[in-house]
């Protein structure tokens, strides 16, 4: 999908689809535009049935990658040993996918002779509840997200993951 429809042709379509004048129909495309913006400045999101649903990502990166410079790899990332007889982290990140930011810590494979040199795995979720909340889980050994945690701030789930030893990697 490469091409994309201007604004003004848009309301030209719109306007002859309603049967008005591009004026009245620049006035409907403005105003489904601004009561869209509000809805996700209050956090909400918007479900349009049979076109979709919308909203505003909350920007928790910031905060999880301050937690991840000044804590979590100052804590976890150690040089490499001499001798590896064990996987070792050799970096902690964050990142999104699609309702939840993760984070993740990245293995290096220790032995002779490995089918990978690094793997990453992740230890901690927050998944998007709406409203700027989010749901807090941490990886079981089992491979099972365990949801200890509903509805927090970005605030909360930040100081969780750094106290908790549930969400270290």
């Amino acid at each position: 999908m490469t091409d994309r429809l201007k604004k003004e042709d848009f309301v030209r379509q719109l306007a002859t689809r309603m049967h008005t004048d591009e004026a009245t129909a620049t006035d409907w495309l403005d105003g489904v535009i601004e009561t869209l913006y509000d809805s996700f400045k209050d956090g909400k999101g918007v479900t349009l049935p049979g076109f979709g649903g919308f909203y505003v990502r909350p920007e928790p990166e910031t905060t999880a990658n301050e937690l991840i410079e000044t804590i979590l790899k100052p804590k976890y990332l150690q040089p490499p040993p001499e001798n590896p007889q064990f996987n070792y982290i050799v970096d902690i990140y964050g990142k999104w996918y699609r309702k939840a930011f993760y984070f993740y810590a990245e293995y290096y494979v220790s032995g002779p002779h490995p089918i990978e040199p690094s793997f990453e795995a992740k230890f901690a979720r927050m998944q998007y509840a709406g409203n700027q909340r989010f749901h807090l889980s941490y990886m079981r050994y089992t491979g099972q997200w365990i949801q200890l945690y509903t509805d927090l701030t970005v605030d909360e789930c930040i100081e969780t993951i750094r106290d908790e030893p549930f969400f270290q990697p």
